[in-house]
C-alpha cells in the first residue's frame, strides 16, 4: 500500500475511536490504550515475563483465594497494558473486573478477582482502604516501585501481600515490540517504552543523555527522586521534606542543585513552587534504582520475572 492509499484508508474511516487510538499509538505510544482484540493483536507483544504474569495471574483468578497481589517495575515495562490484556482474555471464563479509577471499585466487589490499574491516588493508605473494602477477593493492584519500596520499609506488606516485579523484556522482544509499531529499528534501549519514544522524539527530549547523572545521585538527593516518582503532579518544598525527612533548607538546597542538572523542573502554581522530574527518561532510570534497591534488600520478598 502506498502513501496516498494509506491516507485515502484513513480519510474513509468512520470509526473516530479507532482514529484516534491510532494517533495515540503513534504520538504517544506510552499511552495506548488497548481495549480491543484488534488493538492486542496490532500492537502487543506476548513476552517471556507477561507469559507468566498471565500464568500466575489465571491460577490466583481460578483458585478464589483472598490474595492480594502488588505488580510493579519500572515504567514501560508492560505492566498497565499486561492487566489490560490478561483481563481480555480472563473476561471470557471469570468473573473478573477491570478497575482504572477507584470510583469503580464498588462495582467490582461482586466479581472474584480485580485488576486494579495504577493512578495518581494509589499509595499505602490507599492500599489500605482497597484491602479492606475487597478483603475477600484475589486483587492485582498495579504499584509504582517507590510505594513498594516504602511498604517493604516500613513493614506495611505482611505475608498477606505477594509482590511481582515485571522486568524489562530481552532485547529481542523490544525489538519485535517496536518493529510491530513502527516497523524495524537499529536502536534499542534497556526499555521498551524509550525505544518506542526514541522513533519519534530526539535522546535529549528523552533525557536519554541523563542515565549516568541519575545514577550517581545518592543520599538525600536520591531519596528526592524516588519520592517524585510517586506523583506525575508534582511535589512542593515540605511535602518533599516530610516524606524524605529532612529541613525544607536542606531539601530547597538539593532541589536547586537537581535542577541545574537538568534532572527536575520547577513550575508555579498558585502561589506554590512544584517540583517534577524532568522528562520520561529521567523517570524511567529513577525508577531503575528504586527497582534495584528492592532486589538488593528485599529480593527474598518479591517475585522478580
Amino acid at each position: 500500500m502506498d502513501i496516498e492509499e494509506e491516507l485515502i484508508k484513513i480519510l474513509a474511516e468512520e470509526d473516530t475511536e479507532k482514529l484516534r487510538r491510532y494517533v495515540m499509538a503513534i504520538l504517544r505510544p506510552e499511552k495506548i490504550d488497548l481495549i480491543s482484540e484488534e488493538d492486542f493483536s496490532k500492537y502487543f507483544i506476548i513476552t517471556e515475563s507477561i507469559r507468566t504474569l498471565a500464568k500466575v495471574l489465571t491460577a490466583m483468578c481460578k483458585l478464589g483465594e483472598s490474595v492480594k497481589i502488588i505488580l510493579s517495575g519500572e515504567r514501560g515495562v508492560g505492566k498497565t497494558t499486561s492487566l489490560r490484556y490478561i483481563y481480555h482474555v480472563l473476561k471470557k471464563h471469570l468473573r473478573i473486573a477491570i478497575v482504572e479509577i477507584l470510583e469503580q471499585l464498588n462495582g467490582a466487589i461482586d466479581k472474584d478477582c480485580a485488576f486494579i490499574i495504577d493512578n495518581e491516588e494509589m499509595n499505602l493508605g490507599t492500599l489500605t482502604k482497597i484491602s479492606n473494602r475487597a478483603d475477600s477477593k484475589t486483587l492485582c493492584i498495579e504499584l509504582r516501585p517507590y510505594w513498594v519500596l516504602q511498604g517493604l520499609e516500613t513493614g506495611f506488606f505482611n505475608d498477606k501481600w505477594q509482590i511481582i516485579i515485571l522486568l524489562p523484556p530481552k532485547e529481542s522482544e523490544i525489538r519485535d515490540i517496536v518493529r510491530k509499531r513502527f516497523g524495524d529499528t537499529s536502536h534499542v534501549l534497556k526499555n521498551p517504552l524509550l525505544t518506542l519514544l526514541s522513533q519519534i522524539k530526539s535522546s535529549r527530549e528523552l533525557g536519554l543523555h541523563l542515565y549516568d547523572v541519575v545514577r550517581k545521585q545518592k543520599g538525600t538527593k536520591q531519596k528526592i527522586l524516588w519520592a517524585l516518582t510517586s506523583n506525575e503532579n508534582g511535589l512542593f518544598v515540605k511535602e518533599i521534606a516530610k516524606i524524605v525527612n529532612r529541613s525544607p533548607a536542606t531539601i530547597s538546597r538539593h532541589l536547586k542543585e537537581l535542577e541545574e542538572e537538568k534532572l527536575i523542573r520547577a513550575e508555579r502554581i498558585g502561589k506554590r513552587i512544584f517540583y517534577r522530574i524532568s522528562s520520561v527518561g529521567v523517570r524511567v532510570f529513577t525508577e531503575e534504582t528504586i527497582i534495584d534497591e528492592i532486589l538488593r534488600k528485599w529480593g527474598s520478598k518479591v517475585f522478580a520475572i
